[in-house]
């Protein structure tokens, strides 16, 4: 049991009337000071008020950023409740819409459900909600409370960006997909005509370039044929500022970059960075998706600073031929020797720089200017590294679309 707002007022008014009515031999302020003691005491001696049966669970457990879930608490009163204080407490990503504090009352046996509205207004696993519960005791002067959290989690996924484009690998696996290979055979692009040779069969040839040249012509295209990219997210550091960070752009790209490149029946897998080393195995079927940008929701827990080396990924992890695209603000040093490692490897790396510049205001105003061009310059010369090393990179402000970044990227390459 613990004291409600009054019980102060009456403990703090008793106990100094009681004093003084001692102290000066007074029997009425003695009297005054007993009669708002007795009161307290007897709200100290009743039993614990008992609280609800609760259930609290979200209408849904996946949702998109800017969805709207109903998060519903449903009460069930073994013994009547005189007096309940309900108030819900979201998460700082949940935006609740209403009055979040309710006061009522339940008869013994009563059930009742409420339902508060939340607007999920930024991507994360996290508890949807918690709810605060104190029972008033006797004469509203005491009473005590608990905390009911919600019994499920709620995913809200980045929203993605449809991307029409993507950054090619500059070599395919020999399944079948929906990209145009280097090579020639059969498939649907156009390659090349060439002389007919010995063996080959004859619906290969061309008949009317044949008719036009007077020799035995064949028609060559492009197999349609799949490649293996792995998204390499960087997670270590994150610049932020005003609540929102370079982590949080970085994982709604990876996201849109994931859909887009299975959708073209690409094998994609996920290679996550945050000091320990986390991986999702490429592959192409419908789930991947959900694996990936599950994994990609855990990039803020799994943030720690424990080195290890690139060098202890399994080999099914980075395949031989597969294109790597990191998404990094590239502020350290243990991420940018990462992907010189993968680049000294022989994996074709294309890096999407999410651009830091923006987040770093404060830093610029607390370290002064002589600071901030040196951290501008020694940026300069991590992209010159890299670009030494056969490293494609651009740089992506987030205020603009992904797209424009992938676009960029692909003329650099």
């Amino acid at each position: 049991m613990t004291l409600a707002p009054r019980g102060p007022i009456y403990a703090a008014i008793g106990t100094a009337g009681l004093v003084l009515g001692i102290a000066l031999a007074e029997p009425a302020a003695a009297a005054i000071g007993a009669a708002f003691l007795v009161p307290l005491a007897a709200s100290l001696a009743a039993p614990k008020p008992s609280f609800p049966a609760t259930h609290v669970s979200p209408s849904k457990t996946r949702a998109l950023e800017g969805d709207r879930v109903v998060l519903r608490l449903a009460l069930h009163a073994r013994r009547a409740v005189g007096h309940l204080d309900v108030q819900v407490e979201t998460s700082d990503r949940l935006a609740l819409t209403g009055n979040r504090r309710r006061i009522l009352s339940l008869e013994q046996g009563e059930r009742r459900t409420l339902e508060y509205e939340l607007q999920c207004s930024r991507w994360g696993v996290f508890h949807p909600g918690r709810v605060q519960l104190r029972a008033g005791g006797t004469l509203g002067l005491c009473g005590s409370g608990e905390a009911r959290p919600a019994e499920t989690l709620l995913r809200v996924y980045p929203r993605l960006e449809q991307l029409r484009r993507l950054i090619a690998p500059r070599q395919t696996r020999l399944a079948t997909g929906s990209r145009t290979a280097t090579a020639s055979g059969e498939g649907i692009e156009f390659a090349e005509l060439r002389p007919l040779a010995a063996g080959e069969r004859a619906r290969r040839i061309n008949w009317r370039a044949s008719a036009a040249r007077g020799t035995l012509l064949v028609t060559d295209r492009h197999p349609e044929r799949s490649s293996e990219i792995v998204i390499f997210l960087d997670s270590l550091t994150a610049p932020a500022h005003a609540g929102e960070s370079t982590l949080d752009h970085a994982v709604r790209a990876a996201a849109a970059l994931a859909h887009g490149y299975l959708r073209r029946r690409d094998r994609v897998g996920l290679l996550r960075f945050g000091g320990d080393l986390e991986w999702v195995l490429p592959g192409s079927t419908p789930r991947q998706l959900y694996r990936l940008v599950d994994a990609v929701l855990e990039s803020e827990a799994g943030r720690t600073y424990r080195w290890r080396d690139t060098s202890l990924i399994p080999r099914r992890v980075l395949p031989p031929q597969s294109l790597v695209v990191a998404l990094s603000p590239l502020v350290d040093w243990y991420v940018t020797r990462a992907l010189l490692n993968l680049r000294r490897r022989g994996f074709d790396l294309a890096i999407i720089e999410v651009d830091p510049i923006g987040f770093a205001v404060d830093e610029r105003e607390r370290h002064g200017e002589l600071a901030w061009r040196t951290w501008l310059l020694e940026r300069d010369v991590t992209r010159s590294r890299l670009a030494a090393a056969g490293v494609s990179i651009t740089r992506w402000r987030p205020d603009e679309p992904i797209a424009a970044a992938i676009e960029s990227l692909e003329k650099r390459r």
